[in-house]
């Protein structure tokens, strides 16, 4: 599980989808190099992996089929792999490495964005009122654009639309 952003997007598969209460049992007795668990129910597990926790150890998951979960890292972060017994509870946890890439996700889009977002937000003044002279339509993206086109009147729209018709 690693941040992508900002040399590409990320999605549910570079960062999971954590979810509440996920807890069930193992199914079949787990070996200590097994690389699939069996569970009672693996409903409420992300099907693009994700880390959970039996006993003191820590398994990262890279897939899920059916009530199996499948490519199993045992021993993750520094946990010791270990036998695990069919009726042991199965916690869905948070490891320090996804909050750690998720965290390196948002400084990522922080940094790309900046403070004062100036290329990347319309400006406006105190009122709130769009001011058409400062924006630069050439630094905007088609999300921006549709943003520029939300305005308060008649008059700032055809404005707008008049810089819109001179872009390259």
């Amino acid at each position: 599980m690693a941040a992508n952003y900002p040399t590409s997007l990320d999605d549910s598969a570079s960062l999971f989808v954590a979810v509440d209460l996920a807890t069930t049992t193992l199914s079949t007795n787990l070996t200590a190099a097994a690389t699939t668990a069996s569970l009672t129910s693996a409903a409420r597990f992300d099907s693009n992996g994700g880390v959970f926790g039996v006993g003191n150890e820590l398994i990262k998951y890279t897939g899920k089929t059916s009530n199996d979960l499948t490519g199993l890292s045992r021993g993750y972060t520094n946990s010791t792999a270990a036998i695990h017994d069919s009726g042991d509870t199965v916690n869905l946890v948070v490891a320090a490495d996804y909050h750690n890439n998720l965290k390196d996700a948002v400084v990522a889009a922080q940094t790309q964005v900046g403070i004062d977002g100036s290329e990347n937000f319309i400006k406006a003044n105190a009122d709130g009122v769009t001011l058409i002279a400062d924006l630069d339509f050439n630094q905007f993206s088609a999300l921006n654009l549709k943003t520029a086109m939300d305005v308060r009147n008649a008059a700032e729209f055809a404005s707008i639309q008049a810089a819109i018709d001179d872009l390259p």
